[in-house]
């Protein structure tokens, strides 16, 4: 395959923005209509049981003997219980058994065992909920945000910087959205091969994950993507709430306030052209540096399956210009590791083959005189 042009990159960004548009659009709709319930629910009045024939356990609230109330527990919200009381190999626990009756009646038994016998547990939880599923069991000192208008002020002020809502991911418990400026720059002279910029913002009310925002990359012709090393990370851990949940209310608003702030600020660093200069000298870097797959491999083996590892392999021994830049080189290798990301359809795993890919490209630094030849660059491409 020749080498494509800007015009044809450009079109390939374009097509791409177009085509996850319905995509994009449905997360962010489906986490500003979730309206989040929250309680705070004493240790010692909750139970796991199965219900009935459905392919799930519930959490059951009880006044002494008397049930009040029963809810259907999130896989999710299941292991975080498991883990807190300290239910041994928890994830293998609730993953495996939770696969037939039998087993989710054994999961029931071994969670509540743990529960009433486990006095080192606190003795209350911040239950979340949306409709009759709970999603979350968290602690008691779990900071509260509404990321609705988080997430809302990052997309403003993105469309404000020029940038495009360009692709997004979620599932019950977790958001992933990424934002692109609809440039594209080639990354070494002659090569063909073009990337765009942006940012990705993830996050989780339900304590799968923090509120995260790290620059974006997308290698335009073949649509394979990478994150960089987190640069903003803000924890759900804040003091403890108290028994009536509406009395936390002001340090809810004001927490939401600062944490959106705080968004607002690194969504115009990330999409600033300081930051675009140093990703394009990052990827200069590692397009010059040459390197030895096998050893390079070595090193992040144990992060990866053995099948992620071959075919990350055989990508950086075979694929051609429309699915790898060219070269022997660190950025084909960060790049074999996206591509590889691409092809996963669980997007948690994605999302984090996509951010080691993004780690072994940032392992070379331009100097300064590179520096500013490139921010002349991407003025030009802006």
């Amino acid at each position: 395959m020749m080498n494509p042009t800007g015009e044809k990159a450009r079109e390939f960004m374009t097509a791409y923005i177009a085509k996850n548009r319905e995509r994009s659009v449905g997360v962010v709709s489906r986490l500003m209509s979730e309206v989040i319930h929250d309680a705070i629910v004493p240790k010692s009045s909750i139970k796991v049981e199965p219900m009935g024939l459905e392919v799930a356990l519930g959490l059951s609230l009880y006044d002494g003997v008397i049930p009040v109330d029963r809810s259907r527990l999130h896989p999710h919200a299941l292991r975080q219980i498991a883990e807190r009381v300290g239910v041994p190999s928890s994830n293998k626990v609730v993953s495996e058994l939770g696969t037939s009756e039998w087993g989710r009646r054994l999961t029931a038994e071994i969670v509540n065992e743990h529960l009433e016998h486990n006095v080192a547990d606190p003795t209350r939880y911040l239950v979340r909920s949306v409709g009759d599923q709970i999603r979350g069991v968290l602690s008691d000192k779990f900071r509260r945000l509404d990321t609705r208008p988080v997430l809302g002020t990052a997309i403003e002020e993105a469309t404000n910087l020029g940038g495009v809502v360009a692709n997004g991911w979620s599932n019950d418990t977790r958001i992933s959205l990424r934002v692109l400026i609809p440039e594209v720059i080639e990354t070494v002279e002659g090569t063909g091969d073009y990337v765009a910029f942006g940012l990705d913002y993830s996050g989780s009310d339900y304590g799968d994950g923090a509120i995260d925002m790290k620059a974006f990359i997308l290698r335009v012709l073949c649509l394979n993507g990478m994150m960089t090393s987190s640069e903003f990370r803000q924890i759900h851990l804040g003091r403890r709430l108290p028994e009536n949940i509406t009395f936390s209310e002001e340090t809810y608003r004001l927490d939401t306030e600062a944490t959106t702030s705080a968004v607002r600020d690194m969504t115009r660093t990330l999409l600033s052209q300081e930051r675009r200069t140093a990703l394009l000298g990052s990827i200069r870097k590692a397009a010059a540096e040459k390197i030895d797959p096998k050893e390079k491999l070595a090193v992040i083996r144990k992060r990866l399956t053995k099948g992620e590892s071959d075919a990350i392999a055989s990508s950086y021994a075979t694929a051609g210009i429309e699915e790898l830049p060219p070269g022997e080189n660190s950025w084909r290798f960060a790049q074999a590791i996206a591509l590889v990301a691409r092809n996963i359809d669980d997007g948690v795993r994605r999302m984090e083959l996509e951010g080691l890919a993004g780690q072994v490209m940032e392992g070379s630094n331009p100097t300064k005189a590179e520096r500013e030849h490139m921010e002349l660059e991407v003025a030009l491409a802006s």
